[in-house]
């Protein structure tokens, strides 16, 4: 049976910043707070009956992130205690909607995201496009960034950096490709040091177009769009060349 609007307003979690999650300024990193996204996503999933290891055995079918958005408005430090709360949006069109809210212990808001979400047939890959009406709960709490995706991102044609990867067992996740996590960091580790030395990340953008696998070798690319901190990022398979991630990143100056 599935759950009455009622039982889906805010899913609310309490964590607090472990010393694998942090950088050297002792605050924790935008990726690990991007995992912590999606690890409460999951466990709200769960709890309406719809998460990867519900709907597999059920329907054959799992989760992938499409695109995701994140506004880093402050990042906590080492042991400091924070509350992420995040809630259904709907379905456009074929994607469901997530947005997500991090706070610290005084309710100052460090963090907030959307994200845009496919159901995907196992087996053949391929998106389920009548699933919405399983995956149609809407709860009262506005969007957080009412413009959401509005944007499709742009292509990145010229490149002013490059590096290559090859995609490791490590970064697999349970649906067999490349967890989008560490397709972010594939971008954010290409920008060189003397790009973000004394910047840190305030946004970040991103569409995940296709999946990558163990051996895959990956070529990176980055670009400045324009001279505001702006950098436009893709990520592409090193054999075909398939588009395999596009993003954007804002950085401004500590």
């Amino acid at each position: 049976m599935e759950p009455s609007p009622d039982d889906v307003p805010v899913w609310v979690e309490h964590a607090s910043v472990r010393s694998i999650d942090i950088d050297a300024s002792h605050r924790a990193t935008p990726l690990a707070l991007c995992d912590l996204l999606q690890e409460v996503a999951g466990n709200h999933a769960h709890h309406l009956g719809v998460a990867i290891d519900q709907i597999g055995p059920r329907y054959g079918e799992t989760w992938m992130l499409h695109r995701l958005r994140v506004r880093f408005d402050g990042r906590p430090r080492w042991r400091d205690a924070v509350t992420v709360e995040t809630w259904p949006c709907g379905v456009d069109r074929i994607y469901a909607v997530r947005d997500f809210c991090v706070r610290d212990a005084d309710g100052r808001v460090l963090v907030e995201a959307s994200s845009t979400w496919l159901v995907v047939d196992l087996a053949a890959r391929r998106i389920v496009r009548d699933s919405k009406t399983r995956f149609s709960w809407v709860s009262p709490r506005p969007r957080v960034m009412p413009d959401g995706f509005a944007r499709r991102l742009p292509s990145l044609d010229v490149p002013a950096f490059a590096r290559d990867f090859v995609v490791r067992p490590s970064e697999i996740d349970m649906n067999g490709h490349v967890n989008h996590v560490h397709m972010l960091a594939w971008a954010l580790d290409t920008l060189p040091a003397k790009v973000t030395h004394g910047r840190e990340l305030a946004e970040l953008e991103a569409e995940f177009v296709n999946e990558a696998h163990v051996d895959t070798p990956v070529r990176a690319l980055c670009a400045p769009e324009g001279d505001d901190g702006r950098w436009l990022h893709a990520a592409a398979h090193g054999d075909d060349g398939r588009v395999l991630l596009k993003a954007r990143t804002v950085w401004r100056t500590l």
